[in-house]
C-alpha cells in the first residue's frame, strides 16, 4: 500500500513537470509566432503606406 502510494506520488510530480515544461514550450512558440506575425503585419503597412503614396503623387500629377 505504502509503495503503491509513493508510485502515484512520483506519477504525479512527473505529470507536473512535464506540465510545466509543456508550458514553457507553448510561451515560447506563442512568442515566436507573435513575433513573426508582427513583422510580417508592419511589413504589409510599410507597402501598403507606399502604395498609397504612390497613388496620391500619381492623383497630384495627373491634377495638374
Amino acid at each position: 500500500m505504502f509503495k503503491k502510494m509513493i508510485e502515484l506520488a512520483k506519477n504525479q510530480f512527473n505529470k507536473m513537470k512535464n506540465f510545466d515544461s509543456e508550458n514553457e514550450f507553448n510561451k515560447y512558440n506563442i512568442t515566436q509566432n507573435n513575433s513573426i506575425f508582427s513583422k510580417n503585419l508592419d511589413e504589409k503597412i510599410s507597402s501598403s503606406q507606399s502604395r498609397i503614396s504612390e497613388i496620391r503623387k500619381s492623383i497630384r500629377n495627373t491634377k495638374l
